[in-house]
């Protein structure tokens, strides 16, 4: 189904008197909406727009299954849009988009690095990504901004134009997949089965947000940056409990099991002050060595989350798990206050997310329980590769390609929960290769893209023979205790190296994810004196929210307390208040009203 929706670029286009004509190309936004076979009708309306309050535009239209509603009002030197879809039936829905065609002989846009470039021939953006392209034609400047609501953002580079289409709701920004079949063990083969459109109820309504302008020439944004107190990078180690023992996980946080050596608490994670995110079985069952069936163990897990470590279920036991043995898990996952969610083997543990467990009404369905008890991000199951074995998940260097790392995924059915799926990287390699790949130059360049780096890990291996001897992070001492190799502890600190002069977030995923979706509900808005508007919309406040200008700035007058200046611009932060605004200088500004000239064309 395709619905044209006609656009006003500019508020006085409404009313202003004739001019000369513009060399510009009408700009018309074009409806798409592909509910499969519910709505398998096409038709194109052209409403006009009905001046309403306060200068407000509005155009509906209805379809099978659904009302859209765009409305326009003037935010600044930009036009504001909003869409809103109201579902009249159930609907499941795989593609709804807005294109726009803005002339342009040459355009920028921000990529996934958070820096302006000359655009390519196509960009993807994904849902967290800042959203933003201006385009030069016939000595005037266009500029179209995509609200955080927008699940992404799509760049097309053509001659004299650029498509942009903002993605409302696109399978390929939330893909699922899940195993066709439960098995017996995890060598035995089986499809995985699709499953990413996403179920719309009667009565549901859903809002995005989008700006468009003609401003003055050289607009330079306010960046938002994914990443709180000034960190570049962020990279996140989640270790998967297959492995684990006692043992090997005092090792692995304090660098030797051996309360007795001289070394203990000075190596591992806690003695380089790093976090992680550490998953471990609620009961072993006998397949693996005591976890949290360990009193031992659970006292050591509460230390560890007394000390910023994430520590999660992996499955409530290496067993398939019934409802009620997954329920007792994250009944007592609560006293550890987990909220992010590891399956264990996906092929055999039926009940883990992408296999049975989200499928509303089966027996081994247990997304009503990850929300009833606070489960707020699901392992994504299978990783996918990164380009060349980069570490950055964000691939800025690659920008044809998708990279959704966070997103929502459901609801699956009327009344069934809406989870976010994170996604991470397979680094179970031999330690050659493991260390290569965090060589310092890697990480260098994971900084200097802002990027992200979520690592699947089996550092508790202690394989004695066969190929997974050669992945090995951990050794048996001469002792018989168990500590952590002279390179591993050369990694750990240079990731504390890292970590302490402000460049590289270590942190649980957990953690990363929480303060990314937080920077969700941060709205910049731009006045027309140049000045920006950061608002938090949020209900809690977002410690060390970070920004990047062109220039030094000041907020509500004065300059801002932790501030530095970097290769890709001034970057700084502050905490925001919930519900409250902050003004934003800075010299030059950054995107202002266009000099008096002719509109831009409406297209009708």
């Amino acid at each position: 189904m395709v619905v044209l929706l006609p656009l006003a670029v500019l508020a006085q286009a409404a009313s202003a008197p004739a001019a000369e004509p513009s060399r510009l190309p009408a700009i018309e936004p074009v409806l798409f909406l592909d509910h499969g076979a519910l709505t398998p009708h096409r038709h194109a309306p052209r409403p006009r727009f009905v001046p309403g309050e306060s200068g407000t535009l509005r155009a509906s239209v209805q379809g099978p299954s659904y009302t859209a509603t765009l409305t326009e009002t003037r935010a600044g030197p930009l036009r504001a849009f909003t869409i809103e879809i109201r579902y009249t039936k159930p609907v499941s829905v795989r593609h709804e988009w807005i294109e726009v065609d803005l002339p342009a002989e040459s355009a920028t846009a921000l990529g996934r690095d958070s820096v302006l470039h000359d655009l390519r021939p196509v960009l993807y953006l994904d849902t967290y990504a800042p959203k933003y392209v201006a385009t030069q034609s016939h000595g005037r400047t266009l500029v179209l901004a995509g609200g955080d609501d927008l699940e992404g953002m799509a760049l097309h580079r053509g001659p004299h134009s650029v498509k942009v289409t903002l993605e409302l709701d696109d399978t390929a920004n939330h893909p699922f997949r899940h195993e066709a079949r439960c098995r017996t063990s995890w060598r035995q083969k089986a499809p995985s089965v699709e499953h990413s459109a996403r179920y719309r109820a009667a009565g549901e309504t859903q809002s995005y947000h989008f700006y468009v302008g003609e401003v003055a020439p050289g607009p330079a944004p306010l960046i938002k940056q994914r990443f709180p107190e000034g960190f570049r990078a962020a990279l996140a180690l989640t270790d998967h409990a297959d492995q684990s023992s006692l043992e090997t996980l005092r090792a692995l946080l304090y660098g030797t099991s051996s309360e007795k050596a001289p070394r203990f608490g000075c190596g591992g994670f806690l003695g380089h002050h790093l976090s992680l995110t550490k998953s471990l079985f609620f009961d072993s069952a006998g397949l693996a060595p005591p976890q949290l069936d360990d009193p031992r163990v659970q006292q050591l897990a509460l230390e560890m989350v007394r000390l910023g470590i994430e520590v999660i279920p992996h499955s409530a036991t290496p067993r398939r798990d019934d409802r009620v043995t997954t329920e007792r898990a994250l009944r007592f996952f609560q006293t550890l206050a987990a909220h992010t969610w590891i399956d264990h083997q996906v092929e055999t543990n039926c009940e883990a997310f992408t296999d049975r467990g989200w499928k509303p009404g089966d027996p081994y369905y247990i997304a009503d329980l990850l929300v009833r008890y606070g489960y707020r991000y699901i392992w994504a199951g299978r990783d996918p590769g990164t380009p060349a074995g980069e570490l950055n998940m964000l691939a800025p260097d690659h920008p044809e390609l998708r990279t959704p790392w966070l997103y929502a995924h459901g609801p699956d059915a009327a009344g069934a929960p809406r989870l976010l799926l994170w996604r991470s990287a397979w680094m179970y390699l031999d330690a050659p290769r493991f260390y290569a790949a965090y060589a310092p130059q890697a990480l260098d360049r994971l900084e200097l893209e802002r990027g992200l780096h979520i690592a699947h890990t089996y550092l508790e291996s202690m394989h004695t023979h066969g190929p997974y001897q050669r992945k090995h992070v951990l050794a048996r001492a001469p002792d018989g205790s168990i500590e952590t190799t002279p390179q591993f502890e050369e990694l750990l600190g240079e990731f504390q190296k890292r970590a302490q002069r402000g460049s590289l977030w270590v942190a649980p995923v957990g953690a990363i994810a929480d303060h990314v979706v937080a920077m969700s509900q941060v709205e910049l808005s731009y006045l027309d004196d140049g000045a920006a508007v950061v608002r938090n919309r949020g209900p809690h406040p977002v410690r060390g929210a970070t920004f990047t200008a062109h220039g030094p700035v000041l907020v509500d007058g004065v300059p801002p307390a932790a501030a530095r200046v970097e290769v890709d611009g001034y970057t700084f932060w502050l905490d925001l208040a919930p519900d409250r605004s902050y003004r934003v200088e800075t010299d030059g500004g950054f995107i202002k009203p266009p000099p008096p000239a002719s509109p831009l064309p409406l297209a009708r």
